[in-house]
């Protein structure tokens, strides 16, 4: 089938269980259906789009996750699109990042970079997730609403990114661990979720028919009952009553979506409405159509209008917007991130653009060549030009300044902390001299401490080599070994690169790991103590052992046991730790050497266990003579709480 008659069969189908099914049976070629797909995002065909979406899953179709891009905006809730999510081809989780700088996703960014970390971690291998956390910081860096700041907590979760864990507490979005992982076991349902769930089977009933009323004569010199604003003879005279289009009035224009808003005609909307319609339109970050209507009204007495269309249009990057909207506006109009933005592929503008600008600045300091050059595309260079502009920037100018500078080192993955940004900026902000912030000492400790870090990985590494070669010398076999290939320079470059971040990572597990054994240790100190000045309680006996049995020796085979609340847990964990919590608590209960190897009992509790679950979980149990009993899975964030509860 054709796409365009394929698209003409969408648009005239109810969104019902009924029909979709029909249109499953008739989609026959993944090509068209990927075809169809991306035309209906591109012209924004809401309805025809979720339709195709939803038929095409229903039908086991392929398609690929590029057309959620443009696509997810068009859904009716995230539901929709974490279905969508677990049947796409490609890269999910690059085509949710690319969704959530498109703009149009508003609330739904947190959703997004959610889904894209679970599709990220269901890969074999798992997908690296460097640019949606990347992302996800500079999300939470926004003012954000209770549902997004849950979502990202629960981001935070699934990954244990400390430095997102830095920005959320830092911003006042961090939510407790309970809450967080009641909310991962939420939105777990969702990629499970059958695509025509909650559908109605057929389309609602017809609304009878009235009786058409008698409309009072209209004069021909008289406005035409249309509302188009000319007169009745130059307009629908001589016309059907059903030719004249039917208008809105303000509160149906204020209640459709952005896509709906998109696929009005000019003669929907009445005159007097429609700069409100193009309101609406930017607002819901439909930034093309927005320009269409702009440029069809005129800039005159819609100056600030037609600015910030530009303004925010070119902050994300829509080339179409931008080069319709410049059109009309005159060049002393045009801001100098707009103007660096459009010469963009003309490498030799955009530098002659950039010293001018720079020459400009150097006898008036502010920001503005900063913006332009991270709207050309230079974050690394608008990073120096605005970090430099912050002991000079006016004070009401400081707080948009400190947060491009953050979302410019979020999305660049440089971590949360700057000195400049954390000494100098309370100073400015202050009006007190500079030579009281401290920087100087700070660098000079810093460096102190880089000067450290350096040397202890040095001898890290000269003992693992000295290890290496130890053992190559021992395993080595009687013949000489021939020599190695030369390596490619750009090979070892892009190792010598992955072993920079992989170190960079390691400083901030190790970080976080000798802060939570720090943790651990200052709570069984106080347990102990508690436990000494307390008679305790009576506890159940423990079980009778065979006096070889141990873990590390022969186990029984016991009937393992998992309670209805324990059950409800383990189904909402991540599939992969379900899968090792299973395969562990049969080990166990077959009376596997191995499975009991490292496990070991609570103190002060010996009948209470504990082995670990993959490398973030714990499984607790008891042992009787014939079965073994699960207490509880929980992950090691929430280990000393549990263990507080437990004792």
């Amino acid at each position: 089938m054709p796409v365009d008659a394929l698209i003409a069969q969408a648009e005239g189908l109810a969104t019902c269980t009924r029909d979709l099914r029909g249109l499953a049976r008739s989609l026959a070629d993944d090509d068209i259906l990927a075809q169809a797909l991306t035309r209906c995002a591109q012209e924004r065909r809401g309805g025809a789009f979720q339709r195709l979406l939803l038929a095409g899953m229903e039908a086991g179709r392929s398609f690929p996750a590029q057309v959620l891009t443009l696509g997810a905006s068009l859904l009716p809730d995230m539901r929709a699109l974490a279905t969508a999510i677990t049947r796409c081809s490609g890269d999910a989780a690059a085509a949710m990042v690319a969704a959530v700088r498109d703009g149009r996703l508003g609330d739904w960014d947190a959703y997004a970079i959610y889904q894209a970390v679970w599709w990220a971690q269901q890969q074999e291998p798992p997908a690296p997730l460097g640019p949606v956390l990347h992302e996800a910081r500079a999300i939470a860096r926004r003012p954000l609403g209770p549902d997004a700041q849950l979502v990202l907590s629960a981001v935070h979760q699934l990954t244990s990114d400390a430095q997102l864990k830095v920005v959320l507490r830092n911003e006042g979005h961090l939510q407790g661990d309970k809450e967080a992982a009641a909310c991962v076991r939420d939105l777990a349902a969702w990629f499970s979720a059958p695509p025509l769930l909650d559908l109605p089977a057929r389309p609602p009933p017809a609304q009878p028919a009235t009786a058409p009323q008698k409309s009072a004569k209209v004069g021909r010199n008289e406005a035409c009952p249309c509302g188009s604003g000319k007169k009745y003879k130059r307009c629908c005279l001589g016309k059907p009553v059903d030719a004249a289009p039917q208008q809105l009035d303000e509160e149906a224009l204020l209640g459709l979506t952005g896509w709906q808003l998109c696929r009005l005609d000019t003669d929907q909307v009445p005159e007097a409405l429609r700069e409100l319609w193009a309101t609406q339109l930017l607002q819901a970050a439909e930034y093309e159509r927005a320009a269409q209507v702009l440029v069809a009204l005129g800039r005159q007495g819609r100056e600030q209008l037609f600015r910030d269309a530009l303004r925010w249009a070119t902050a994300v990057e829509r080339r179409e917007a931008v080069v319709m909207l410049a059109s009309v506006t005159p060049q002393e109009d045009i801001m100098e991130s707009t103007q660096m933005f459009l010469l963009r592929g003309d490498p030799a503008a955009q530098l002659a653009f950039i010293e001018a600008q720079a020459l400009e600045t150097t006898s008036d300091p502010n920001p503005v060549m900063g913006y332009a050059l991270l709207d050309g595309g230079l974050p690394g260079l608008a990073l120096l030009a605005l970090r430099g502009a912050l002991g000079t920037a006016e004070s009401d100018e400081l707080g948009g300044l400190l947060q491009t500078l953050l979302q410019i080192r979020d999305r660049a993955g440089l971590g949360p902390v700057d000195l400049v940004e954390e000494r100098v900026l309370p100073w400015v902000l202050a009006g007190r001299p500079l030579e009281d912030s401290g920087l100087g000492a700070a660098l000079d400790e810093k460096t102190v401490e880089a000067e450290r870090l350096r040397d202890e990985l040095a001898r890290v590494h000269t003992r693992w080599k000295a290890e290496r070669d130890a053992s190559s010398q021992a395993q080595a076999p009687a013949e000489p070994a021939p020599a190695p290939p030369t390596a490619d320079p750009e090979v070892l470059r892009q190792l010598r690169t992955k072993v920079a971040s992989l170190v960079d990572e390691l400083k901030v597990r190790t970080a976080e790991r000798a802060e939570l054994r720090g943790d651990v240790a200052r709570l069984e100190e106080a347990l102990a103590e508690a436990l000494a000045a307390t008679p305790a309680p009576s506890a159940p006996a423990a079980p009778a052992e065979p006096a070889d049995e141990g873990p590390s020796g022969p186990h029984p085979v016991r009937v393992p046991v998992v309670p209805a609340g324990v059950a409800a847990t383990l189904a909402g964990l991540p599939e992969p730790v379900q899968r090792q919590a299973m395969e562990l608590l049969g080990r166990l209960a077959a009376g596997r050497s191995d499975a009991f190897r490292g496990s070991r009992p609570l103190r002060g509790r010996s009948w209470l266990w504990r082995q670990k679950v993959g490398r973030s979980y714990r499984m607790f149990f008891t042992l009787a003579d014939d079965r073994l009993e699960v207490v509880d899975v929980i992950h090691r964030q929430d280990l000393e709480k549990r263990i507080r509860e437990l004792s």
